[in-house]
């Protein structure tokens, strides 16, 4: 069993090699970039938070847009007046359920 995980492994070098080069590149260029927080002062990303926001962005980059144009073509087939409802948390849940005792029609 090890000769082909060591077989795996010698055939993946390359990409692996690329894509952890890749991935170190995209991590140290925010930590190297100055930015400012909200009240003007200069803000450094530490290694940490530059490689938790890289790895939030490359998981999710690209997974939303089918669904995203699933639901706009049922949006699209949608006849009757209805209100889009952006965030579902309290105030939120509140709101559509007052909007569904009217009769109107909601998206969330």
């Amino acid at each position: 069993m090890s000769d082909i995980l060591v077989l795996v492994l010698r055939w993946l070098r390359s990409p692996l090699i690329t894509l952890i080069s890749v991935y170190a590149i995209s991590i140290f260029g925010p930590v190297l970039m100055p930015g400012t927080d909200p009240s003007g002062q200069p803000l450094r990303l530490s290694v940490f938070d530059a490689f938790y926001v890289m790895t939030c962005t490359a998981t999710t980059i690209g997974f939303g847009e089918v669904s995203y144009q699933r639901f706009e073509r049922s949006v699209a087939r949608m006849t009757d007046r209805f209100y889009v409802v952006c965030g579902y948390g309290q105030s939120g849940r509140r709101l559509v359920a007052a909007l569904d005792r009217i009769g109107s029609g909601t998206v969330s």
